[in-house]
């Protein structure tokens, strides 16, 4: 490859508390690399907030690809996305229209039991909002042209096919053992282990009812958490486009990080070093809440130590819903 050639730009996908964030960051530190973290985030990203309007917060294929908005973000998003959480004039943006997490909130219940999708509308300011903020992210991406970008998100798992059919893209799947998920939600008390992640209109119709039957019989949030992981994996366990070196898997990168980070930078084409190395030594200490740092060999067995019998019986119950090629020895 020569010199002067651009890699293709890498999409990192998982589910929320995959070990995503820890992931890219390591990935992140190699030269000319920038890390663009969850640019599809509608609690961070006043862009995402917009076009995501009327959208489930994980979005399936099908639904991005009848979606000129979800697309119109993704296609931004491949050219650096300046908005987060901590940006002044993100900031501002939301409290121009009323941003509050009670509002996304009410938003996710409202689209993700919706049984078609409702016709894309903007009040004045988003609109003003929109295109202010389209243009800083279009310069944005001019002024990253020369990067190599590298996409962290975990509202994609929905939709990874789409991304797997781009020929643009360096795709990665992470996933994480189901236990060690539901764990982690019941440990921070996130609102995704008590809510239907995804809305049943951007489902095969034939599947849709069934699939809401299922789920709406579930009065355990335990349950109902595993059950949607269990549906995540059986779609990635069967998609005709993954290839099997597109999955990773957080347990041996936990297991021994140096020789698999090393391993994925040289199949990425990143460069690896000492820096590197030392980042992953550095950031091998306790940490808290969505912090990357973690001591790395307790995290592949920590559910095992911190659920009780009744709870991991209920996680086995609901990743059992499900057919699936991954952690088979955890099926009930």
């Amino acid at each position: 490859m020569s010199k002067h050639e651009k890699l293709s730009n890498i999409i990192l996908i998982g589910p929320p508390r995959s070990g995503s964030s820890w992931i890219s960051s390591v990935l992140s530190q190699s030269l000319n690399m920038k890390l663009i973290h969850e640019p599809d985030n509608e609690r961070h990203n006043i862009v995402a907030w917009i076009l995501k309007k009327n959208n489930p917060r994980f979005p399936s294929s099908t639904c991005i690809n009848s979606s000129v908005q979800l697309r119109n973000l993704y296609d931004l998003s491949y050219s650096g996305c300046p908005f987060n959480q901590k940006n002044l004039l993100n900031r501002i943006f939301k409290q121009t229209i009323g941003f509050s997490e009670s509002k996304v909130e009410n938003t996710l219940k409202k689209y993700q039991l919706a049984d078609s999708q409702d016709i894309f509308t903007l009040n004045r300011k988003e609109k003003i909002i929109l295109k202010i903020s389209l243009a800083i992210q279009r310069l944005h991406g001019f002024i990253l042209r020369d990067k190599r970008l590298l996409i962290k998100s975990v509202h994609a798992i929905h939709g990874f096919d789409y991304f797997l059919g781009r020929t643009d893209l360096e795709s990665l799947i992470l996933l994480r053992h189901p236990a060690a998920l539901v764990n982690s939600y019941l440990r921070m008390n996130l609102s995704d282990a008590n809510r239907v992640l995804f809305s049943y209109y951007d489902i095969k119709q034939e599947d849709s009812l069934k699939i809401k039957k299922r789920l709406d019989e579930l009065d355990d949030p335990i349950i109902r958490a595993s059950a949607q992981i269990s549906y995540f994996y059986h779609k990635i366990s069967f998609s005709k486009q993954l290839k099997n070196n597109q999955i990773l898997f957080f347990e041996d990168f936990s297991k021994n990080a140096l020789n698999e980070f090393e391993k994925l930078h040289q199949r990425l084409n990143l460069e690896w070093g000492e820096e590197i190395e030392q980042y992953i030594t550095e950031t091998n200490t306790e940490g808290s809440g969505f912090s990357i740092n973690r001591k790395i060999e307790c995290q592949a067995d920590k559910w095992r130590n911190e659920l009780n019998e009744e709870k991991i019986d209920k996680i086995r119950e609901g990743y059992s819903m499900y057919q699936s090629k991954f952690y088979q020895d955890f099926l009930a």
